[in-house]
């Protein structure tokens, strides 16, 4: 039998779905699909600084271009960090930014949730299919979806009147871990669409054999009601200094 894996070991997955690393573990460029790279370079776009709280402990990520000295100084200030609860900020949150800041200034600020998916999942229902790669291009409503279909795969949507009014895909580029990218249009929202179409999603990544992740901001709250639904299981909190 398999060893659970622990809060950290879950952190450590989703670090690497979400960022390539070079040799020394720090942060290259974001681990983007082909249409996400397109519209931020992924180097730019990846933190510079990520700190991740569990229950258990805590990790973090720095890019690769910080100087030496900023990655030895904020690893020292994170390294120092105390058994907290899984939501709060790290105690030095405010010296940690001051030295990013006289580094560059510090542009946006990333602070939510994150979960794995527990073994069983709710069934979706028959407005939900599988979209295959050559049907992309014809979501009129999510034009996003069409570059680099290859990479986005699984991609499910739930239906209404054969237009595509949610879908669920992968978010980051192929790896061990995926995370899970959601969208359902407007006019949909509040239906439980989002949670189906991630449920199926998810299924479809183990058959794969791939670990399927999701992650929120606490100010998504749409995106944390898909989390509860489907009774996903936090491991932690990212924090993404850019």
């Amino acid at each position: 039998m398999a060893t659970p894996l622990t809060a950290l070991d879950w952190a450590e997955l989703q670090a690497r779905a979400l960022w390539v690393h070079d040799v020394s573990g720090r942060i290259v460029r974001v681990n983007a699909n082909v249409a996400d790279a397109q519209a931020e370079p992924a180097e730019s776009a990846a933190p510079r600084f990520v700190f991740v709280r569990t229950a258990v402990g805590c990790t973090w990520r720095l890019r690769a271009d910080l100087p030496d000295g900023l990655v030895h100084e904020l690893s020292r200030l994170a390294g120092a960090e105390r058994l907290a609860t899984v939501d709060a900020l790290p105690e030095r949150m405010a010296t940690m930014r001051e030295h990013l800041e006289a580094h560059a200034p510090v542009v946006s600020v990333w602070h939510g949730p994150a979960f794995h998916f527990p073994e069983r999942l709710p069934q979706p229902g028959p407005a939900v299919r599988r979209i295959g790669p050559g049907e992309l291009r014809g979501l009129l409503s999510f034009p996003w979806l069409r570059v680099g279909p290859d990479r986005r795969g699984p991609v499910f949507g739930a239906f209404d009147d054969e237009q595509a009014v949610a879908v669920a895909h992968c978010a980051t580029g192929p790896g061990e871990a995926v995370e899970a990218g959601v969208e359902t249009l407007p006019s949909h929202r509040g239906r439980g669409l989002g949670g189906e179409v991630v449920a199926a999603w998810a299924e479809a990544v183990r058959a794969e054999g791939r670990i399927p992740l999701y992650s929120t901001s606490f100010g998504n709250r749409a995106s944390q009601a898909v989390a509860r639904k489907l009774g996903l299981i936090r491991y932690g909190t990212d924090l993404q200094l850019r």
